[in-house]
């Protein structure tokens, strides 16, 4: 007997009120109960058929439940001490509120006036508009604490175009456009985010051989380096100016970092033969993104705390294995079982050790087990990773939202160890309309401080 056939034997025998074109194929559609149907596909047999159900468990009592006077119930210390919540660090918290300032205290002025300009909020980047990649590429040197001429250089580091990136707004041979850019970001980051457009920065530390994976490692950075100059001929590169346009290089990547690229793999190609947008799959990156971070850690004035206080490196083989072991579980969850997803899970973290993504999956499995603990001690291992990378692996939510949901699954899994309900209800004001008990977001905030 088929899968489908054996499922739809399920269906008649669960829902026998339902109408007869209650199939699979109607479940299988989105909010229609896909992912039960699909996830006891592979483990149907007769003897189970009659055990399982279609239904999902609402969040909280009845709808029939009288309210009182009684107030959300509060997590204790207990079971939460053990696994404990990790503070967000500040410049978390600004990256989260889109609070720049923080960073800079001219950040506001500067974004502003980059929104004025159309090129900047109409073109389509690699993921987004260039406007959000400009100050997604900013927010993350200001996370990292870098300093000001590399962060600003950063807000603009591609305006004059790159040495792969095609497209500019401002002209880098025209003495006007460039005074332009100075005005918005000062005449020294200006004079690096020239560099960065005009140079071939590939020939630095000649990580661009370790991108083709002609080289392993990046070379070491000791003495200034000549490189081509689209407007010059050569250039001569100091070793600050050298590592300061590499640290832009690798936030400017890890902002963009998904396999499906759009000014990339489709606006720079005369035939694109892949569908924009992809399937929003990580890129494979950090194994030249580290070794360059290695490399030019020394010549930093603010060294990053990202790979271990960049002293860590991953090799392509590992990370390719780490991503696609995490892909698999991301496509084939609804055909593989628990077990085998926890295992590919442990494996691509064991890889690549510097994400947090993947122990998002683990706490959700552990929590859909409930193994509470366990799924709150990979939550909070998931954010320790976030807080530090400071922005998204896995580009298919933002940062934002990866944080924020994390967050939960970390306070429910808390308080479902403590035999709590998962979410401090307010049972003292009536429910919803549908019968739910009520939850106040700052209650649940105020249980996720440390």
């Amino acid at each position: 007997m088929s899968t489908i056939t054996k499922l739809n034997r399920i269906v008649s025998q669960q829902l026998p009120k339902a109408k007869t074109s209650t199939t699979v194929t109607s479940l299988l559609k989105p909010n229609n109960n896909r992912l039960f149907v699909a996830r006891y596909a592979s483990s149907i047999s007769p003897r189970q058929e009659e055990e399982v159900t279609f239904t999902r468990k609402p969040l909280g009592p009845p709808a029939n439940y009288k309210y009182d006077d009684e107030k959300p119930k509060t997590a204790t210390p207990a079971t939460a001490a053990v696994i404990k919540t990790p503070e967000i660090p500040a410049n978390i918290q600004a990256l989260i509120h889109q609070d720049y300032n923080v960073f800079d205290e001219d950040a506001q002025t500067m974004i502003s006036k980059i929104k004025s300009i159309q090129a900047a909020m109409e073109f389509g980047h690699a993921r987004d508009t260039f406007y959000a990649h400009l100050v997604g590429t900013f927010g993350l040197l200001g996370a990292w604490g870098q300093p000001e001429v590399v962060r600003r250089a950063g807000l603009l580091h591609t305006a004059y175009s790159g040495d792969l990136f095609q497209f500019y707004i401002f002209k880098g041979e025209d003495e006007d456009d460039r005074n332009k850019v100075r005005d918005i970001i000062g005449e020294k980051s200006e004079a690096l985010a020239w560099l960065f457009g005009t140079v071939n920065r590939g020939r630095l530390c000649g990580f661009g051989d370790v991108v083709n994976r002609s080289m392993e490692r990046a070379l070491p950075l000791e003495t200034p380096t000549v490189i081509e100059h689209r407007l010059k001929g050569t250039h001569e590169m100091s070793v600050q100016d050298t590592a300061n346009i590499l640290m832009v290089t690798i936030a400017d990547y890890l902002d963009q970092m998904v396999d499906m690229n759009a000014w990339r793999d489709h606006h720079q190609i005369e035939s694109p033969d892949v569908l924009y947008p992809g399937d929003g799959k990580p890129a494979v990156a950090l194994y030249w993104i580290t070794t360059v971070a290695q490399t030019i850690a020394p010549h930093l004035e603010v060294v990053p705390k990202i790979f271990n206080n960049c002293t860590e490196v991953i090799t392509y083989e590992n990370e390719l294995k780490a991503r696609d072991l995490y892909w698999k579980v991301i496509v084939h969850e609804a055909t593989l079982d628990v077990k085998e997803q926890i295992s590919l899970l442990e494996e691509s973290i064991a890889l690549n050790p510097f994400v947090g993504e993947p122990h998002i999956m683990l706490a959700q499995l552990y929590h859909r087990q409930g193994d509470f603990e366990l799924a709150a001690q990979e939550a909070a291992q998931a954010l320790e990773k976030m807080y530090v990378l400071a922005t998204a692996w896995d580009k298919r939510r933002s940062f934002e939202c990866w944080v924020g949901f994390t967050r939960v699954v970390l306070m429910r899994s808390q308080r479902a160890a403590q035999g709590l309900e998962q979410f401090p209800m307010d049972k003292s004001i009536p429910p919803s309309a549908q019968g739910r008990p009520l939850i106040h977001i700052n209650d649940m905030l105020n249980e996720m401080k440390p």
